[in-house]
């Protein structure tokens, strides 16, 4: 008997297990793929969501046997309270929708108030039973009429559009309900990706954080701030990238739009009128961008992009660039210069604001900038062909002298550069491979040929196109970057002060560009544009170190005052590097590489304008 109905429950377990069996299906879900934003209007609220053309075959549950089914979404009901918590029930239903709306109108609703938001799709399951779904994320709505606004507060304009749009959703602020930063569980919880959690967007202060491809607001200029070049369609007024903020066929309204960018534009200031980056604790890096007519002023501490300050025309688009090739700065004045190579002039700003503080005209194609020991004199070179003379410069009234420095020997100087002394300046001749020493105390000259026992009359070039110098830091030696030929790997060639003559060559990479040199003397650096490396040269024995892959096309290299980092501009101009968003309307960016030179590794990479040149470090 006990034999017996063990057959029969074996025979009911085996019943139950086959193809025509009921599906087991899990409790309903939050639709997936699904975020709900609101857009603040005028006594209005507009709730737009990304609802997936797949959307009616999204939710998939799994049996508890072997069943896969998928359920269909037949309709969407809208929820609407004064308070989170509560929001899905019945009485809080305002709207029915079909399964395929992207966007509901709310009405009926007052002007700086707020109203919290959320979604339930309707789903059939394969039995024909209808079930809700869990709801979406929280939606904050906070109408306002914004277009009567025109003394800008923080919280009470900018921040009721951030909260809404972006922030509360869960899109830009970590949780999926406006959720505080609480690293990687929060991160979890977020419904986007890791790039949208990581730019948190709940408050001022998180905003000037950035994100993790850097920052994205840039006080004073919208048009180079990334979170509005997403919000952008008009490339009149900027970049536009994509993904397209809030979402693909929604925009700002214009009056929030044109406010955000007024706002960006005179400094984006928090509820104080205090304005990001207005102080560097640790210091700041210049960076030329030449195709731009920009410099990039990047932060130490936190390595964002600070300001860009205009350096040449205002729109590259519909002008020709004059581009700010190298940046050269004078602490003891508060100053810093940048030359225009095709603008034939040279900017000067005040170093603790940026502000222009003049320029000084009537300069053949100016490539570096030296200033004297007491600042009152500047020096600049003239790249340009059958030149042979550089000029000088009243640091205090901007007026060029009339006299120049030249010689026969020298065409087309490039590099100037003034000895740790200041008893000399050096002129590298581009075109004529050899160097001019400037005795500052008289303006007397010498020429030192870069080939020795050459055969070719004084002056005759082409060969080594030397570019730019660099004097050790016990003023001895003078390494010289020499490019040669493209298809040949390029020379820094080594010249004794005492004997004037050139002494070693030191084979680096292919296209050496501007050199620097480590505080303690240990070492000389330089920054090799058609390999991508910098080489390390051991000025004790001349022994090279190639830090390899350190970023497309390095132009500019300056190392830090402890000598741990070495900063590096790479131009990128032939888009090796992407911008980290696809972007119509703006320049190839150029971007600012950290080098850790205790293990000769690239340990950041800032995205900054297009053409990256010249690099100065205060600290």
């Amino acid at each position: 008997m006990k034999l017996s109905l063990f057959f029969v429950i074996l025979l009911l377990i085996v019943a139950s297990c086959t193809e025509d069996s009921p599906t087991i299906v899990t409790p309903p879900t939050a639709p997936q793929g699904v975020t709900l934003i609101a857009i603040n209007g005028n006594n209005f609220v507009q709730l737009i969501w990304n609802n997936p053309s797949s959307l009616l075959a999204k939710n998939v549950h799994k049996s508890t046997l072997k069943t896969i089914s998928s359920n269909e979404a037949v309709e969407i009901h809208v929820f609407k309270a004064t308070q989170k918590d509560g929001i899905t029930n019945a009485v809080h239903q305002i709207a029915t929708l079909p399964p395929t709306a992207t966007d509901y109108t709310d009405s009926s609703v007052t002007n700086e108030n707020e109203y919290y938001y959320a979604l339930v799709y309707v789903e059939r399951y394969p039995d024909g039973s209808l079930h809700n779904s869990q709801p979406t994320n929280i939606a904050l709505g906070a109408p306002y009429d914004y277009s009567s606004v025109t003394d800008i507060n923080n919280t009470e304009h900018i921040q009721r559009i951030f909260n809404s749009g972006c922030a509360y959703s869960g899109c830009h602020a970590y949780g999926p309900n406006g959720e505080t930063p609480g690293g990687e569980e929060a991160l979890a919880k977020s419904t986007v990706s890791d790039y949208a959690a990581f730019f948190n967007m709940s408050s001022w202060d998180e905003m000037m954080k950035g994100g993790d491809h850097g920052a994205t607001i840039i006080p004073y200029n919208a048009a180079k701030s990334h979170f509005f070049n997403h919000l952008n369609t008009d490339t009149t007024q900027g970049a536009v990238s994509s993904p397209h903020m809030p979402f693909e066929g929604y925009n700002l309204p214009n009056n929030q739009y044109q406010l955000l960018r007024k706002w960006v534009n005179e400094g984006a200031q928090n509820d104080v009128g205090a304005v990001a980056f207005s102080t560097y604790p640790k210091g700041k890096i210049l960076v030329t961008n030449q195709a731009e007519d920009l410099v990039s002023v990047i932060d130490i501490k936190t390595m964002l992009v600070s300001r860009f300050i205009q350096a040449g025309v205002s729109n590259v688009f519909t002008q020709a660039p004059k581009a700010p090739h190298n940046i050269t700065v004078d602490r003891q004045n508060d100053c810093y210069y940048t030359n225009l190579i095709l603008g034939g002039n040279v900017l000067k700003f005040r170093l603790s604001d940026n502000k222009l503080l003049g320029e000084v005209t009537g300069i053949n194609s100016p490539a570096q900038i030296a200033i004297s020991a007491s600042g009152d004199t500047g020096f600049s070179s003239q790249f340009a062909q059958n030149t042979n003379a550089i000029r000088f410069f009243n640091t205090h009234t901007l007026a060029l002298y009339g006299q120049t420095i030249s010689s026969p020997y020298l065409n087309k100087p490039h590099g100037v550069q003034i000895t740790p002394d200041y008893s000399e300046l050096w002129v590298t001749g581009n075109f004529s491979d050899n160097m001019m020493m400037v005795k500052l105390s008289d303006l007397s000259t010498t020429i030192i040929p870069l080939f020795p026992n050459d055969t070719l009359p004084p002056g005759s070039g082409g060969r080594l196109f030397p570019y730019e110098s660099i004097t050790t830091t016990n003023g001895r030696y003078v390494y010289v970057s020499c490019q040669m030929n493209v298809n040949v790997p390029g020379e820094v060639r080594v010249i004794d002060r005492d004997s004037m003559k050139m002494t070693k060559i030191i084979t680096v990479g292919y296209k050496p560009v501007i050199l620097d040199r480590s505080p303690d003397g240990q070492y000389v650096y330089v920054a090799n544009r058609n390999s991508n490396s910098v080489s390390k040269i051991r000025t004790s024995d001349y022994t090279v170190t190639t830090i390899n892959n350190v970023g497309p096309q390095p132009h500019g290299i300056k190392i830090s005052a402890d000598g741990r980092y070495a900063y590096v501009s790479c131009e990128n101009v032939s888009a090796v590097v992407p911008p980290h968003h696809p972007t119509a309307g703006s320049k190839i960016p150029g971007f600012l590489s950290v080098i850790d030179l205790t293990t000769n590794t690239v340990v950041k990479e800032i995205e900054i304008g297009a053409f990256a040149a010249g690099v100065a470090v205060v600290e």
